[in-house]
């Protein structure tokens, strides 16, 4: 893949010299900038393998396959204008989503000038070659979420088709390089670096959840016979939305020369050309600029804060002193660390998707559903979050920094089951009883007073269920583990635990709503069991981590 794309820019080395760079040089950083993508998993595509290979290729068919939809929709759609538009819209969407999600962290990262730096390669050169990165790695992903539009494409519009989609494909990439530059210009002008990096790992939180999600509901809301018979033809908003820009374009050159359409025309041309030209000049030498302000390294960790919440949640619930030294530790950490919050809110986010999914598919409507709720239906909201709380308790062993695990071994500890009852019961205030709270809250809204002695219930089924998975899957001390080791293979026996222990618990209670009086009565029961359950997790010894005595 890498050869392929490199004998592409051989054929237009007499261009690249042209603008004032080595192309000896250029090649080169390009070279090893593409082989560092081919190792380096995307924010969307996780790889089971310890070493990633073939990332880069394996990303690509993750996107063309994320592309059949619109692909497809070319073929029933009657309107050029709006079929294009729709897949234009796709693509520049993933495609920018995707350059700030998983190439942030290349691009922020100025490594590459220290290396660089005392070397005689030209700032032109280095330019060239950072532009050459991006335009090849978001055309490269441009040309796989077309890839199916293609074959429809010439299927609909004839042989000229795919000349013209690459033309457009071309602008779109160059107009998604000028809106992601001034996005990162305008985030780095109003807060500081650290604030950047996190607002980052929201926006890769907020696209996987978004695309997951995309494709589970928007199919559901979306009427196709609608769609196939829109046309956009004469809106005036399409003259301020990028995609119908070059959908009116491959309309006007393929099929259709309206007047009307020649100002979308114009606009696919010279905006893209224009913001190129931006780019070169002023943006990307300024950005230039915004990175070495920022000094070399690229933090794993987000910038550190006064936490009132946790100092009056940590005097509350964890008293002994080593219960609080493990609530303080994980709750600063999941506070900080990015990658930990990369992790597990994504999981998080997802316990809030599948309810609205139950709604759309509904068979009488969301609006009876919710108007209609059953048991079944609401102890299944109740449970989610059993899913949500154990998964962030499994992710929190593992770390980049898993080398300062030494610090527990220095800290005078007996046993480290106090301090793993402190990391328990700050991953429950930060992350289980937010999420059960949010759905108890809402069912009570909608059910009714009649719902509470089932959440009570499934309050404290829920924490017996996190207390035995955890005994179950949490073989390691906070943070003390390499983070390469959870991408490894052999993991679906540890986290089995995580899909069977709530919907046992689940369908347990679903059990005890058909005997009378029987939910009520078996709170007290479950409550002492989850204090049991709490007291012998505090009872844990070195062993049991791996670990010899401290």
């Amino acid at each position: 893949m890498v050869d392929a794309i490199l004998w592409l820019y051989d054929r237009i080395a007499p261009l690249i010299r042209l603008a004032g760079a080595d192309y000896t040089q250029f090649r080169a950083i390009l070279q090893t900038k593409l082989v560092l993508d081919n190792r380096r998993q995307s924010a969307t595509v996780r790889s089971r393998r310890r070493e990633p290979r073939h990332m880069f290729l394996f990303t690509m068919m993750f996107y063309a396959f994320m592309g059949m939809f619109p692909g497809v929709a070319l073929i029933t759609i009657s309107s050029p204008l709006t079929g294009l538009t729709l897949l234009y819209s796709i693509v520049m969407l993933l495609m920018g989503m995707s350059l700030v999600a998983d190439f942030t962290g290349v691009l922020i990262d100025n490594t590459d000038l220290s290396v660089l730096g005392p070397r005689p390669v030209s700032g032109r050169t280095n330019l060239a070659a950072r532009l050459a990165h991006i335009c090849t790695y978001l055309g490269s992903l441009g040309l796989a979420l077309a890839a199916v539009s293609f074959v429809t494409g010439t299927f609909s519009y004839g042989l000229w088709f795919p000349l013209v989609h690459l033309a457009m494909l071309f602008c779109a990439v160059v107009l998604v390089v000028f809106i992601v530059n001034l996005f990162y210009l305008s985030a780095l002008h109003f807060v500081d670096v650290e604030r950047f990096k996190d607002l980052i790992v929201y926006f890769q939180i907020a696209m996987f959840v978004l695309m997951i999600a995309g494709y589970q509901v928007m199919p559901r809301l979306m009427d196709v016979r609608h769609l196939q018979q829109l046309d956009l033809g004469g809106r005036w908003w399409t003259y301020l939305y990028p995609p119908c820009w070059f959908g009116g374009t491959a309309e006007w050159l393929l099929s259709q020369r309206s007047p009307a359409l020649l100002p979308l025309v114009v606009q696919s041309v010279v905006i893209p050309v224009g913001g190129l030209v931006v780019v070169v000049r002023y943006l990307a030498p300024r950005f230039g600029r915004s990175l070495s302000a920022m000094g070399g390294e690229v933090s794993e960790a987000g910038p550190t804060a006064r936490m009132p919440l946790r100092s009056l949640l940590g005097g509350l619930v964890a008293r002994n002193p080593e219960q609080r030294a493990g609530f303080d530790l994980v709750w600063t950490m999941a506070a900080r660390d990015r990658q930990f919050k990369a992790r597990v809110y994504i999981q998080i986010a997802m316990i809030f998707i599948w309810p609205l999914i139950m709604l759309l598919a509904s068979r009488h409507g969301p609006a009876h559903m919710l108007t209609n709720l059953e048991p079944k239906q609401y102890l299944v909201v109740l449970y989610l979050s059993a899913f949500a709380f154990p998964a962030a308790l499994f992710a929190m062993q593992y770390s980049n920094q898993f080398e300062a695990a030494w610090i527990y071994y220095a800290l005078p500890l007996r046993s480290p089951g106090q301090l793993m009852v402190g990391v328990f019961k700050a991953m429950a205030c930060r992350f289980g009883i937010v999420t059960f709270g949010v759905f108890a809250v809402v069912l009570g809204v909608l059910v009714g007073p009649s719902v509470l002695p089932c959440v009570a219930l499934a309050l404290f089924l829920n924490g017996t269920v996190a207390i035995v998975t955890s005994f179950l899957i949490v073989r390691r001390l906070p943070f003390s583990e390499n983070v390469s080791t959870l991408q490894s293979g052999g993991r679906f026996a540890a986290t089995l635990p995580l899909l069977v222990l709530p919907g046992g618990a689940g369908f347990g209670h679903y059990l005890l709503t058909h005997v009378p009086h029987a939910v009520p009565l078996a709170i007290l029961p479950a409550a002492g069991l989850f204090a049991v359950l709490l007291w012998i997790y505090g009872r844990q010894n070195w062993s049991r981590f791996g670990l010899a005595a401290a």
